[in-house]
């Protein structure tokens, strides 16, 4: 074999091996775990072009972070193609916003305690004034793809009535052992999803219970079976994130709201 042959098929590789990363997200997670730090993303972030959509897009995000200067996942929603009319940052710590962030369209707002994780939702669609307002749910420590806001908007205005979700799995496999495949009840929210305050008419509290606040996928789930709101499940596969991990809490709580999930 010709060295050049050899060189040839090596560099081929290569570029496969770093095609199916870029795919898989791990690429632009380097990009934005080890490059540029939060302040000079921030410093594009109003530059880039709004996202397109009649209605105000706005991104939500919980974190228990009291720095939130170089957030990956904040850093991740800053390097977009598209900029949302505002980032909302939920919170029940002391967390500060950094100068260079405090921005018009960056907003920290406290939640209650006992909200925990589901404030990253909860406290959204009760602040919102406009029915119509796309809140996009991110997670801290999940890093989105740079086209991950576009997408979800472009989809939502598709399917309109419907909520836009990247990942689901079925609360039957969790509960009882039964395997359904056909039916995702559960949205595994770090992967990406869109709700409108226009679903809603009815809400579920999780109260004061550690249990529920601690299962924002099952309390999201619940809220979403309870007003019968249709789901749309898209293909996005740019995000990084660990996947779902099942904890006891979460079994806890889809067995707390048995009756939406049809158990």
């Amino acid at each position: 074999m010709s060295t050049t042959l050899y060189i040839s098929m090596i560099l081929t590789v290569i570029s496969l091996i770093f095609t199916i990363l870029t795919y898989l997200g791990v690429v632009r997670y380097c990009k934005i775990k080890y490059g540029d730090n939060c302040k000079c993303v921030s410093e594009s972030y109003l530059k880039l072009p709004r996202v397109e959509s009649k209605n105000k897009v706005v991104v939500s995000m919980y974190t228990e972070q009291k720095d939130i200067s170089n957030n990956t996942t904040l850093k991740s929603i800053l390097d977009q193609t598209v900029h949302p009319d505002q980032i909302i940052i939920v919170t029940d710590k002391d967390t500060v916003i950094p100068d260079f962030l405090k921005k018009d369209s960056i907003v920290l707002k406290q939640s209650a305690g006992s909200l925990g994780k589901t404030a990253a939702f909860l406290t959204p669609l009760q602040t919102q004034k406009n029915a119509g307002t796309k809140i996009i749910i991110v997670t801290d420590g999940v890093v989105y793809g740079a086209d991950f806001i576009e997408t979800m908007v472009e989809e939502s205005d598709k399917n309109p009535d419907a909520v836009i979700f990247v990942e689901g799995y079925n609360s039957k496999k969790y509960v009882s052992g039964v395997v359904d495949k056909t039916n995702s009840d559960i949205i595994n929210i770090p992967a990406g999803v869109l709700i409108q305050p226009c679903f809603f008419k009815q809400y579920v509290d999780p109260g004061k219970s550690k249990v529920l606040s601690n299962s924002p996928n099952a309390v999201l789930s619940a809220l979403i079976a309870k007003n019968n709101v249709a789901i749309k499940s898209i293909n996005y596969r740019e995000t990084f994130h660990s996947g779902h991990v099942f904890s006891r809490d979460e079994k806890l709580a889809i067995e707390y709201f048995a009756e939406y999930y049809k158990l």
